[in-house]
């Protein structure tokens, strides 16, 4: 599974991931839970696979990953759901890709690796509200 997921008010958000010859996607999409749709929503600036993202107070946190360019990027995007707009966040302190992210009580991501061999253990938090 390379794109991310995450719940927010009744839909799930899929963000990402490749496309069957293996390109990234920037690609955002939402099923509505209740009514079995989807809608296609903005794309993010930078198409992305192997990354996280999460949903805190409404926003939509999409964080590393893998690019066309390769290896692992220190990227953050978030996208407001209520308004429908991406915004470039502050970048990670290091690359990473495959890592796991919470959402409570902050925005948290643990571990992760750089895709060329070395995993790391380091739990960074992240400020919202930093631009």
């Amino acid at each position: 599974m390379s794109q991310a997921c995450c719940v927010y008010g009744g839909s799930i958000y899929i963000v990402g991931g490749l496309d069957q010859s293996g390109s990234r996607l920037s690609s955002l999409v939402a099923l509505d839970a209740a009514t079995q749709t989807w809608r296609m929503l903005p794309s993010m600036a930078i198409p992305r696979s192997l990354h996280a993202a999460l949903i805190y107070h409404g926003t939509i946190y999409v964080i590393g990953g893998a690019t066309d360019e390769g290896g692992a990027v220190s990227s953050t995007e978030t996208f407001n759901i209520d308004e429908g707009v991406w915004d470039m966040f502050t970048p990670l302190p290091v690359v990473r890709a495959e890592m796991a992210v919470v959402a409570y009580p902050c925005p948290c991501i643990a571990g992760g690796s750089d895709l060329d061999g070395l995993n790391f253990p380091q739990v960074y938090r992240i400020e919202p509200g930093t631009p």
